[in-house]
């Protein structure tokens, strides 16, 4: 049961990471200057990269507690 807590909660994050690096994408898109697209482009990586291993770990956790599971009987 805790592996697959473990695997809600880290897609949870994932998403949460996901959706505010759409939204650093868009301030980018929109900033005025130079300054600000890049400090909110790089803002929107981290997220995704952040986003991208907490997908990883989450499906990982899913996995896990699957065979977990299949393997008790």
């Amino acid at each position: 049961i805790a592996l697959g807590a473990g695997a809600v909660v880290a897609a949870g994050v994932g998403i949460a990471l996901g959706v505010n690096a759409r939204g650093l994408e868009s301030q980018a898109r929109a900033a005025h200057y130079e300054t600000d697209f890049y400090a909110y482009g790089d803002g929107a990586r981290a997220n995704a990269m952040g986003a991208n291993v907490a997908f990883a770990v989450a499906g990982a956790a899913a996995a896990a507690c699957v065979v977990t599971w299949i393997l008790s009987d």
